[in-house]
């Protein structure tokens, strides 16, 4: 799994049990998120090396020009065959920049009407097809193709 830096400030993001967590910060800045200590075996990316004393972390430096290139390389190095990415809109227009993405699944609040869903409003990207959409009481949840 891929996080932003301020996706795993905000939610906390702790170790995960199940997969390996990369955390990119375009600052530098790991501060306050619990998955950037060594017990968790995350691994940051940043141009820069991190704002934090923790050698025992794997650290990615990135090229502020090109870079999910690093992120890209990483997981092709980890074996991974797909990458899931919970970001911002930031890091998702970094990742939708190349031709790697395959699908995506965008919360959106507050919920918007189905007629408003149509293709051409999926912030990323021109190509994608609504392949679902679900609703709460204040969000629309989509999944696209492309």
């Amino acid at each position: 799994m891929i996080v932003d830096a301020a996706t795993a400030r905000n939610e906390q993001y702790k170790k995960l049990s199940s997969s390996h967590l990369a955390i990119v910060s375009a600052s530098g800045n790991f501060q306050s998120i619990p998955a950037a200590n060594a017990s968790s075996g995350a691994t940051l990316f940043s141009p820069s090396n991190p704002s934090r004393d923790d050698s025992k972390l794997e650290h990615v430096a990135l090229d502020p020009s090109e870079p999910f290139v690093a992120l890209l390389d990483w997981a092709r190095r980890m074996n991974m065959r797909a990458l899931l990415l919970e970001a911002g809109p930031t890091l998702t227009n970094v990742c939708f920049a190349t031709t790697e993405v395959a699908q995506s699944a965008i919360t959106i609040t507050p919920r918007l009407s189905p007629e408003s869903l149509a293709p051409k409003w999926n912030p990323f990207s021109e190509f994608g097809s609504l392949v679902s959409l679900a609703e709460s009481e204040d969000a629309s949840f989509t999944l696209w193709a492309y």
